[in-house]
């Protein structure tokens, strides 16, 4: 019903995230891959941590780069880690696996 629903857009994965990738393929959708240049993942402290994973979808969507058409729908999810209630940042996607297997023994790790 969804493939259904979005089969006359052209989906965009503004990401290169594997994860994302696995998901929208697993779903079956069509898409194509254009990445926004750089963007600092840099969050404003008056933020819950619930709100940085919009917080950054929105900015990558800003650095997109162009306008959209009305048969475009732009994807630029983003994942966070929390772990202990603080956020937890990873410059590589090893560190992030590292961590999360690290606190993957804490009850209060949340995925979000």
């Amino acid at each position: 019903m969804l493939l259904d629903k979005l089969k006359n857009y052209k989906i965009i994965l503004a990401s290169t995230s594997p994860r994302r990738k696995q998901l929208l393929d697993g779903l079956g959708f069509h898409y194509t891959v254009e990445v926004p240049s750089d963007v600092a993942e840099i969050t404003p402290d008056n933020l819950s941590l619930e709100e940085v994973p919009a917080y950054l979808s929105e900015i990558k969507s800003g650095a997109f780069g162009r306008d959209l058409t009305a048969e475009e729908l732009l994807i630029t999810a983003d994942t966070v880690v929390i772990c202990n209630n603080q956020l937890l940042v990873f410059q590589t996607a090893a560190a992030a696996v590292a961590a999360v297997a690290a606190a993957a023994v804490d009850r209060s790790q949340q995925l979000t």
